[in-house]
């Protein structure tokens, strides 16, 4: 065990220590955060346990957290959510491997064995995925135990609230983007805290992957988070979905809304009814949760881009995503999955149709963002990863990355994944993608002497203030 300055008790674990289970805010159903009081030296240690979870807040399955219970619930603290058949199908998760509960707002730390609180080390602040509705930021496959250990950082992962809970809003009553703001009440503690731990607030990095990579970029430009963080890394973010959900929000928002008194699964099963309302209009409808301009924290529509380039030359940027990112969801339609798994059909389909939608979906507006972000003076970099274990089912698509930079082998072992943990390559390409993301984190650039050796793996650029294209 090992035990800060503040009284908060880490346990060591494959080569790091953890804590877990901080609660960093607490709040009422549908209202704003409220930061949990900041420790001083002379605190004692707190159980860090989602004290004020109680059977009522709690999805059924989901042990109560509450302070009288025998043994803790050792499960990944969730916001309650719908069950996802394509997570389940992909990542082998199930509702009962989380533990649910509307007092989610926890974050944990992992350091390095010798880190002190002298150790001024970077810290990178990871912000899952899951389209604002799934996931949680301490599952086994997000574990950075190997970032952490092999690149002497510090990593810091949040849970936060979503769907119905963090991101209802618009016109229903309940206060928009409450998700986010659990996030800026995070990043002020990581700020107020960090450095007992032995990390540098003055040198923070956010990066998130998916909807976690949306939030980063929202965040850039969302009231309170100046000089919060000085880096951010956007991993796959769907921006050109998530800048154009006007409609969907709209349409979604028109289904009649269970009283606030409601129970948890209740509001869990309109969640689904919003998600089966929009899911018919294409890939927007796959978002009918998120950010909403106009609203705290967020500027409006008219003024973001604004604000955005306000931003730029004080955040440097690394922006990117895979060469098949659309490959992770298009075989799941079952003719689709067939054609895949023919060896022509198979390339066509790839060539036709999931390099396209890749372009579509992801690259042409990342690079856009990107674009946008230099020409108003900002350091940005543009990555594009490429590889994929030839036995992959997927190829390099959607959350194929994160296999290299999260997790472990025995994480990924029985997800749509394992394969590329399998490689003899992997191991080293495992190294080189660590080692890229915190050079950034350190500097604001990537590790140039490794780019040659990285060819197969990922391609960097430098993004020029050039034409925004359509």
């Amino acid at each position: 065990m090992r035990t800060t300055r503040l009284g908060y008790a880490g346990r060591m674990s494959h080569g790091v220590v953890r804590f877990e289970r901080i609660r960093y805010a607490t709040a009422r159903r549908f209202e704003p955060p409220v930061p949990v009081p900041a420790r001083t030296p002379s605190d004692a240690a707190d159980p860090q346990l989602p004290d004020e979870a109680t059977a009522d807040t709690q999805l059924s399955g989901g042990a109560s957290a509450n302070m009288n219970v025998a043994r803790p619930d050792e499960r990944p603290v969730a916001c309650p959510q719908r069950f996802s058949p394509v997570l389940s199908h992909l990542l082998r998760q199930s509702p009962e491997s989380l533990n649910q509960t509307e007092s989610c707002q926890m974050l944990s730390v992992i350091t390095p064995q010798d880190a002190e609180a002298t150790s001024s080390l970077p810290v990178m602040v990871w912000v899952h995925g899951g389209a604002y509705s799934t996931g949680a930021g301490s599952v086994p496959i997000y574990d950075p135990a190997l970032l952490v250990s092999e690149q002497n950082v510090i990593v810091v992962q949040v849970t936060y609230r979503l769907g119905v809970f963090g991101f209802l809003g618009h016109d229903s009553g309940v206060p928009e983007n409450l998700g986010l703001l659990d996030l800026i009440i995070a990043l002020k503690w990581v700020r107020s805290n960090i450095a007992a731990f032995g990390g540098d607030p003055e040198m923070v990095t956010l990066f998130g992957q998916s909807a976690g990579g949306d939030a980063v970029a929202h965040l850039m430009i969302a009231q309170g988070t100046a000089n919060l963080f000085r880096r951010a890394i956007i991993q796959s973010a769907p921006v050109g979905i998530s800048r154009h959900r006007r409609t969907v929000v709209t349409a979604a928002r028109s289904i009649s809304r269970p009283p606030v008194e409601a129970s948890v699964s209740e509001l869990v099963n309109y969640h689904r009814r919003i998600e089966r309302a929009v899911s018919w209009r294409g890939f927007a409808g796959q978002l009918p949760f998120g950010p909403e301009y106009g609203a705290a924290p967020l500027p409006s529509a008219s003024a973001r881009e604004a604000a955005w380039r306000e931003s730029a030359p004080r955040i440097d940027v690394l922006i990117g995503h895979t060469t098949e990112e659309t490959g992770l969801y298009l075989p799941l339609l079952p003719m689709l999955r067939r054609v895949r798994r023919h060896s022509v059909l198979g390339h066509l389909m790839r060539a036709l149709l999931i390099v396209p939608t890749t372009y579509v979906v992801y690259g042409l507006p990342l690079r856009n963002f990107g674009r946008r972000l230099a020409r108003a003076g900002g350091n940005v970099t543009h990555y594009r990863y490429r590889w994929a274990s030839p036995a992959s089912k997927t190829g390099p698509a959607h959350m194929s990355e994160l296999v290299l930079l999260l997790g472990s082998a025995e994480a990924w072992a029985d997800t749509a994944f394992a394969c590329d943990t399998q490689e003899p390559e992997s191991e080293r390409l495992g190294r080189l993608m660590r080692a890229h993301w915190a050079t950034f984190a350190r500097t604001g650039h990537v590790a140039s002497a490794l780019t040659a050796e990285s060819r197969d793996l990922i391609r960097f650029t430098k993004a020029r203030a050039g034409r925004v294209r359509s």
